[in-house]
């Protein structure tokens, strides 16, 4: 793992041009490509090892010199801001269920064999007692099954990432516990009027959506632009 000077020059090269905080880019698409957006916060994080038979002294000597194989972060879902069938029109038949529908807590797995960044944005990184806007992919069910079979994880829970790794883990700021938090997260904000729009698109009407094209705000204007194809096309 990458510490030190080292994490601060990939830090300074991998620098998104646009934080996630500010970054309203692309909204339709990034949350119709996950299970379900949603607002929670960071309880708990724990560094991630293989699991080693205890009379298997070699691999316990190589642990040592590599004792980190992921790191797995527990959120506390506060909001469902959407699920992927309230954005995308055939979701509804292709896909059973949200696997957040019936849960309280996601965990996020972070494993250390990838890249530590892809396209200037770093692996995500959740801190203890923050609040984040989380765009949520569930993880491949063979990539599940192989984290549990090698590393200490527990095969009865579900993993997560955050979609393109940091720019779907979008801070959320302190004042976010009161009434108006939406209006303090430009993301946020967005999404939330996006979403409105489109869970009555699936329900046909189209006329949020229209209203939403139609608005000052560009990148308001692109998402509800995207949708609205989207719907027509596969109504």
């Amino acid at each position: 793992m990458a510490t030190g000077w080292l994490c601060a020059a990939l830090g300074q090269l991998d620098s998104p041009a646009i934080k996630p905080e500010n970054d309203v880019r692309q909204l339709y698409s990034r949350a119709a490509s996950c299970q379900a957006v949603v607002i929670g916060k960071a309880v708990k994080s724990r560094i991630v090892s293989k699991r080693i038979a205890r009379n298997d002294l070699a691999a316990m000597r190589a642990s040592v010199n590599n004792p980190v194989d992921g790191q797995l972060f527990e959120v506390e879902i506060e909001r469902i801001v959407c699920h992927q069938s309230d954005l995308v029109p055939r979701a509804r038949t292709s896909l059973q269920s949200s696997p957040l529908e019936s849960i309280q807590v996601a965990y996020i797995f972070v494993p250390e064999d990838e890249p530590h960044s892809q396209s200037g944005y770093r692996q995500e990184y959740l801190l203890k007692g923050e609040r984040y806007l989380l765009f949520l992919v569930e993880a491949p069910r063979d990539l599940q099954v192989k984290w549990t079979a090698e590393l200490e994880l527990d095969p009865e829970l579900r993993y997560f990432r955050t979609l393109e790794y940091s720019r779907g883990a979008v801070p959320l700021p302190a004042q976010a516990v009161s009434p108006n938090y939406a209006t303090q997260s430009p993301v946020l904000e967005r999404l939330d009027k996006l979403c409105s729009a489109t869970k009555a698109a699936t329900k046909g009407n189209l006329d949020p959506l229209k209203a939403l094209r139609n608005s000052d705000d560009s990148a308001l204007k692109e998402a509800a632009s995207e949708a609205l194809q989207r719907f027509t096309e596969n109504p």
